[in-house]
């Protein structure tokens, strides 16, 4: 999008302004100037004693300031960028991680009239009773507790007026800006994906904006673990939740944080033990796990449940990727560093970009930190997040789920060794990793393999003869062409021809010199200064395509 389209949206123009005179007090002027961010309004493009102070701040620290003051759209662009460090590197992560989401709750008549258009009926109309005030309130909603007619106690979450739009607008400043960005900005190698950054931003925040998609995940995550009866997860009143309405059971329980000094009897052990088997079936055998398993988003329930709360961010994978990820863990233990690197070459992480050479070193010292440890003192998710680091350094591409599943391991293993310091995840890693490789090379799974693939496999074995007869057949008469693709052939075939042109006009002195010498034996024909006329002319012509071989050469080399 150009300026000029931005002229037409008042809104977007007068935003644009906004962050542009944010940009420049935090030290961006250069850019702000460069891009050309002509918006009619004064930009402080100079420095004064507060932008000094600023622009002398560490780059994580200025650019979590930067977010908090441009608003809570841009906070929570911060919250999601602190969550994948292979965008923003680990420094500006940590520093965003500390971003906090406080915003004035909004007035009950907007909550009530936002209820009334989504389920068609006012609160006191459709739930028995309905708090006005707010239990906490954050940039996209807000949430209330209520009872059900049914006598089941609820939280309501209900999204703000008008967000979506707000944020499509704020997303639409931020991708122009990020057009100038990567045409105006730092041209080093370092400049930061923008346009990467970007996406991720505005995939997460879509989904965040649609309740549905948080209910879906509540749903089939208690699914996962209906047989479990260490796990639990609210149930999900689908009748009374839409896109900007989501509803769920009210659970009354001990925040994970507060279960260290609490006197109530929880067995601390048990509850690291199971929140890690939890989490290690969500990733290889479920396929879908809980990405932001923080203290906060965990409650403990009477007999040592744990339950799982804000289901708003998930993670996917697939089968294929499920076996990967062990493979990758079992080389990491096992010390492999070729089956490493083959491992990430399989999954497409490696190109012909990255230096395979020097990445392998500095794997061999990520690799130490496991090396001739204890398993008790190994630290999984330390080992991950340092991998996680010299992949981005090399410019490895990593998959989304990758980063999501490293640092929902890190949260994980962090929780587990708070609640007991003897916690040791590799120890219920292990059983986990042995079944994926059972199933992965059992005979069930090979058939399935072999279904899934049925009618690609008909399809050769029904065409391979075929091809095979009409191959045998252009052999055999000669009509067999290859074509291939060459590069820099044209080059090379114009450096053969000049050599050749200079090779001939070698060999032509050469014959006129040997030529010219014998007619200067023979003493016959006219003569000039008593030398014979046609040996005089050999030599000159021999002299002048020599200067002009000569003069050819020394151009070339100049050139």
């Amino acid at each position: 999008m150009g300026l000029s389209g931005f002229s037409q949206n008042r809104r977007n123009f007068s935003r644009a302004a906004k962050i542009a005179r944010t940009l420049a007090k935090y030290g961006y002027g250069d850019f702000v100037a460069a891009a050309k961010l002509r918006t009619g309004i004064a930009l402080p493009l100079f420095r004064d004693a507060s932008s000094e102070k600023l622009t002398a701040l560490p780059f994580p620290v200025r650019m979590r300031k930067m977010l908090e003051e441009l608003g809570p759209t841009y906070v929570k662009l911060g919250q999601i960028l602190s969550t994948r460090e292979d965008l923003v590197g680990h420094d500006v992560a940590v520093e965003l991680s500390t971003l906090l989401d406080h915003v004035a709750p909004m007035p009950y008549h907007e909550v009530e009239a936002v209820i009334k258009r989504e389920l068609g009926h006012a609160p006191s109309t459709v739930f028995a009773s309905f708090e006005h005030a707010p239990l906490a309130s954050a940039s996209i909603g807000q949430v209330h507790r209520a009872m059900l007619k049914s006598g089941d106690f609820v939280v309501v979450k209900v999204q703000r007026p008008n967000v979506e739009q707000a944020i499509k607008d704020d997303i639409s400043v931020m991708k122009y800006l990020a057009g100038l960005y990567e045409k105006y900005g730092s041209n080093d190698e370092e400049q930061a994906d923008v346009k990467g950054i970007l996406m991720e931003f505005e995939r997460a925040i879509m989904q965040e904006v649609d309740y549905g998609h948080e209910a879906r995940n509540a749903i089939r995550f208690a699914k996962n673990f209906r047989d479990d009866e260490s796990i639990y997860a609210p149930k999900v009143f689908t009748e009374y939740s839409t896109r900007r309405v989501l509803t769920m059971e009210f659970v009354e329980g001990t925040k994970v944080s507060d279960v260290v000094h609490s006197k109530k009897g929880f067995d601390r052990r048990l509850l690291a033990e199971n929140g890690a088997k939890a989490f290690f079936k969500q990733i290889l055998e479920d396929g879908f796990f809980h990405a932001d398993p923080h203290p906060g988003n965990l409650l403990v329930l009477k007999d040592n449940v744990l339950c799982f709360l804000d289901f708003g961010n998930c993670g996917r994978m697939d089968k294929e990727f499920m076996e990967n990820i062990t493979d990758v863990f079992v080389c990491v233990m096992q010390y492999d560093l070729n089956g490493f690197v083959t491992k990430l070459s399989d999954m497409g992480m490696i190109d012909e970009n990255v230096d395979v050479s020097a990445f392998k070193s500095e794997l061999a010292d990520v690799m130490d930190m496991c090396y001739g440890e204890d398993l008790e003192d190994i630290r999984m998710g330390e080992v991950l997040s340092a991998l996680l680091s010299l992949m981005t350094r090399y410019k490895i591409r990593t998959p989304r789920e990758f980063v999501m599943l490293s640092r929902s391991l890190v949260l994980m293993e962090g929780t587990g060794r708070m609640l007991y310091s003897g916690f040791n995840a590799l120890e219920v890693f292990a059983p986990y990793a042995r079944n994926v490789a059972k199933r992965k090379y059992s005979p069930q799974n090979l058939m399935e393999i072999f279904k899934q693939n049925s009618l690609q496999i008909a399809h050769f074995v029904k065409t391979f003869p075929v091809s095979m007869r009409r191959i045998m057949s252009k052999l055999e008469s000669g009509r067999m062409s290859i074509e291939f693709e060459h590069k820099n052939l044209d080059v090379f075939s114009e450096d053969l021809e000049r050599i050749g042109n200079k090779l001939v006009i070698a060999l032509v002195i050469s014959a006129l010199i040997v030529g010219s010498s014998l007619v200067m034996l023979t003493d016959k024909g006219p003569k000039l200064f008593d030398f014979p006329v046609l040996g005089l002319i050999g030599f000159c012509i021999s002299g002048f395509l020599g200067l002009v071989l000569v003069f050819s050469m020394l151009n070339h080399d100049r050139g």
